[in-house]
């Protein structure tokens, strides 16, 4: 009979003896292990691979877990407070409803990551990556995620508040009725992300460029959007309280357009198409609305107390007593909707205005500041003795038969305009702009026709005689009453 020797077998070691409090397991791999309800306060798993992990309501308080490799793992409602996570890659993993007070984070990169409900209280995750990573309901708070990269970035119904992103990179991010108060942004580029109904409060924006992006019904108060650039992105139904900053033409606009919000002083506006607006009580006091059009708005009780109004198109523009103007485009906006009403202009300052088709027949003008006005297709069929039109435009102008003599067209534009009969008696036309108009017996003895452009002008009758400037009149229409210079 033969006799087997008996194997003693060692007795298996238990989850709980595998990892307790303050142990040191780093740089091991540990696969595959519920560890649910455990107190590991203090563990050390730096360098370590955790795969298939299963964490439910564990106590991870101060754990070392820089440089670890989270993959597959579910650490579920887990208090991991004061733990050091930095230089960490998480993938495909799920810590919803965890606790993350005090955490480090710096520098980690994170791909198909769920923090739904996670609290993150001063935690530094300064540099990080993230990829797919949900932050639906989480409560972030005191937390500076500065210079990390966001893409496809969940934050639906978050409550963001007294946290920094300055510098981040967001990418299609949702932050749809989220709360975000108290946030710094500056320097961010976010592009392709959707803000719909989220409440903005006391924000800092200042040279955040937004592209692509969803504000639709959000609340702004106390938002500084300082040097924001912002460019194909909805504003529309979105709320403004009146302390807000708006330094951004593209946004301004649009709320103009949608009349809201009262406060938008001192904006640079210029150049830009307000036409058919509601305008109605807005404070527009000190805007640069050069070159603007306004045309058909309503301004009424609007102040516009010291807004540049430069060659802006007030016409058909609705006012009343409590629109507030300054008193020279108070004029320019009378000669261009009742000019019925005005009567000479004599020593008038029309410069920079914009008078596009007005009609000043009859009122005498006199000595009046015309330069840099636009008045293209004007009909200035009256006395301008001494008045200066010095880089004006009148192109298609009609001034026939009027007394211009000793006015000035100094780098005026009046191509095709009608001088026809007109007494240019010594006016100064040096560099200016007649390319097809009509001279016909017009009256310009000792004008001063240096550099100035006549190409294919009409000058039938016309007398030229003492004429300054050596004029080049080869190119001009003439008949025998044409006098030469």
């Amino acid at each position: 009979m033969t006799n087997k020797k008996r194997v003693q077998q060692k007795p298996s070691t238990s989850q709980s003896e595998l990892f307790q409090q303050g142990q040191n397991l780093r740089s091991k791999q540990i696969s595959n292990k519920d560890l649910s309800g455990q107190d590991l306060t203090g563990i050390s798993l730096s360098g370590s691979i955790l795969l298939n992990i299963v964490i439910r309501k564990g106590i991870i308080r101060g754990a070392d877990l820089r440089s670890t490799k989270i993959i597959s793992s579910k650490i579920i409602n887990t208090d991991l407070r004061w733990a050091d996570i930095s230089n960490s890659y998480s993938l495909s993993t799920d810590f919803s409803n965890s606790n993350f007070g005090g955490c480090r984070f710096e520098n980690s990169r994170g791909k198909v990551v769920n923090f739904r409900g996670a609290i993150f209280l001063q935690v530094i995750a300064t540099a990080c990556e993230f990829e797919k990573v949900n932050f639906r309901n989480s409560n972030i708070s005191e937390t500076n995620f500065s210079d990390s990269q966001f893409l496809y970035s969940n934050w639906q119904e978050s409550k963001i508040t007294r946290s920094l992103f300055n510098g981040c990179q967001i990418s299609n991010g949702n932050f749809n009725e989220a709360l975000i108060k108290e946030i710094n942004f500056a320097n961010s580029f976010i592009d392709n992300s959707s803000f719909l109904k989220s409440t903005f409060e006391n924000v800092v924006l200042q040279k955040t460029k937004f592209k692509n992006c969803d504000f639709q019904g959000a609340t702004f108060a106390n938002v500084d959007f300082l040097e924001t650039e912002i460019a194909y992105s909805n504003f529309r139904n979105c709320i403004f309280h009146k302390s807000i900053n708006l330094a951004d033409k593209y946004l301004a606009i649009q709320l103009i357009q949608e009349n809201k919000g009262t406060e938008l002083a001192n904006l640079d506006l210029s150049y830009s198409d307000l036409s058919h607006c509601n305008l109605k009580g807005l404070n527009l006091q000190k805007t640069d609305l050069s070159g603007t059009s306004l045309e058909g708005s309503d301004i009424r009780d609007t102040n516009l107390s010291g807004a540049n109004l430069q060659r802006t198109n007030l016409k058909g523009t609705k006012v009343n007593s409590g629109t507030k103007i300054d008193k020279k485009w108070k004029l320019i906006w009378q000669l261009l909707n009742d000019g019925k009403t005005i009567g000479n202009l004599e020593n008038a300052d029309l410069s920079y205005a914009y008078l596009q088709g007005v009609d000043l027949s009859g009122k005498i003008a006199n000595n009046a500041d015309l330069r840099f006005s636009d008045l293209r297709n004007a009909i200035l069929k009256t006395s301008f003795i001494k008045a200066d039109f010095s880089s004006a435009i009148l192109n298609g102008a009609e001034l026939g038969g009027s007394n211009l003599t000793e006015s000035i067209f100094i780098e005026s534009a009046c191509k095709h305009a009608s001088f026809n009969r007109c007494n240019l008696y010594k006016a100064n036309l040096e560099g200016a702009d007649l390319e097809g108009a009509n001279l016909t017996k017009a009256y310009l003895e000792k004008s001063n026709l240096k550099n100035t452009n006549m190409l294919n002008t009409l000058c039938y009758g016309t007398n030229f005689s003492k004429a300054n400037g050596d004029p080049d009149l080869r190119y001009i229409f003439t008949d025998e009453k044409t006098l030469f210079p």
